[in-house]
């Protein structure tokens, strides 16, 4: 069979399943397109794979191996200028860091995805929303206000995101 899409396929059925709460499929789904995307040498497929990845460990209650594969993506997208993923990885780990607790971490990182996601509009919203979500924790009620309303209003305007509405 065409290997290099089932690849593909594997990172979006991961995400997927995240989306829909089995974060036990989702990480056997990604698990399973990394493997291939190393062995094929797709570094774009492994990068994904890489991010997704890190996500659903995070949900999983796996935080330190999540935040070491959401750097190791920010790295390579960083190192192929993709913005667009570089913003989504950064969220990620921005996501990682809220569950962790480090609230000056998440905010930080929640605005660099945010920065970058300019290339992204349908992205963006939900970095602000988790920048937000930082701030409030660190007692910074108006600036958490102007994100989410921000974030807000870009819903508003797109009508739907690609994820993370529910933030």
């Amino acid at each position: 069979g065409d290997e290099r899409n089932a690849t593909s396929t594997r990172v979006n059925l991961g995400s997927v399943f995240a989306e829909l709460g089995d974060f036990e499929g989702a990480e056997e789904a990604v698990r399973a397109a990394l493997a291939g995307a190393e062995r094929m040498g797709l570094h774009d497929s492994a990068s994904a794979a890489l991010c997704n990845l890190g996500h659903v460990l995070a949900y999983r209650g796996n935080l330190g191996e999540a935040r070491l594969l959401e750097q190791r993506a920010i790295e390579a997208f960083h190192r192929h200028g993709d913005q667009r993923w570089e913003g989504a990885a950064r969220t990620y780990l921005a996501k990682i860091a809220l569950l962790s607790s480090d609230l000056a971490a998440a905010a930080r990182t929640a605005h660099e995805a945010a920065e970058l996601l300019s290339v992204a509009p349908p992205l963006r919203p939900v970095a602000r929303a988790v920048e937000a979500r930082a701030m409030l924790g660190q007692g910074l009620a108006g600036e958490a206000l102007a994100a989410a309303e921000e974030a807000f209003a870009a819903l508003v305007t797109l009508g739907a995101l690609e994820e993370g509405e529910a933030l």
